[in-house]
């Protein structure tokens, strides 16, 4: 397999539905409709759970390679040295929002499953998963060219 590095989803998705790239890696949302449609196959998604917008698609550890999760991850971040207090209220806010039902409802509707978190919660997650995929990088001898 040789990487291809495209300046994003929809140069990938014309040319895996024109045949001229035999697989492409996406997101759900973008790649979803041109499933739909029959112009792609969905092999797998790559995290732990099915998508809700493809539930008929399974998970690359249902399909054998158990303990494969690799998911997109957003966070709202801040520069460092802002004051604790103002990130503490901005997580609340944002917590507060992204509970209400319509907010919720609208993003499902997208394949996103909104997990708030605190500071705290954040910069420990963010810590993990350098370490996971630095570890990664190592024992694949990746370099930058």
């Amino acid at each position: 397999m040789v990487h291809v590095p495209y300046r994003g989803s929809p140069p990938v998705l014309v040319d895996v539905m024109a045949g001229r790239l035999a697989v492409g890696f996406d997101n759900v949302l973008s790649s979803s409709p041109g499933i739909r449609a029959g112009q792609m196959r969905a092999l797998a998604v790559s995290g732990a759970e099915r998508s809700a917008l493809l539930p008929d698609v399974g998970t690359i550890a249902e399909q054998g390679m158990p303990g494969f999760d690799v998911t997109v991850w957003q966070a709202a971040l801040f520069p460092a040295g802002v004051d604790p207090a103002i990130t503490a209220r901005a997580s609340a806010e944002m917590a507060a929002v992204l509970a209400t039902p319509e907010l919720r409802a609208r993003l499902a509707a997208i394949g996103v499953a909104p997990t708030p978190s605190t500071p705290g919660a954040l910069a420990d997650f963010i810590a993990a998963d350098m370490a996971r995929w630095g570890e990664v990088v190592r024992r694949a001898g990746v370099r930058l060219d």
